[in-house]
């Protein structure tokens, strides 16, 4: 079996960079209209997620006590 010769340094090829780019096309700069929701609604939003949070943080609390409670009772 003849393994055929292979040269270390591959043949130079074409560039692989692109071709000068044409500049960017430059949009207007401006404000973009936004739509404002009602201050009612952002309120209510905020009180749910507080209202959930609480909940939340009660739950986890009530579990930790009960498994603390729960476990001294089961050594008496």
């Amino acid at each position: 079996m003849v393994i055929a010769h292979q040269p270390a340094v591959t043949a130079p090829t074409d560039s692989t960079r692109p071709g000068p780019t044409p500049s960017p096309v430059r949009r207007p700069h401006g404000l973009v209209p936004v739509e404002e929701s009602p201050r009612g609604w952002t309120l209510a939003k905020i009180a749910a997620l507080i209202a959930i949070t609480a909940l939340s943080v009660m739950l986890c609390a009530a579990v930790v006590v009960g498994g603390a409670l729960l476990t001294i009772m089961s050594f008496r």
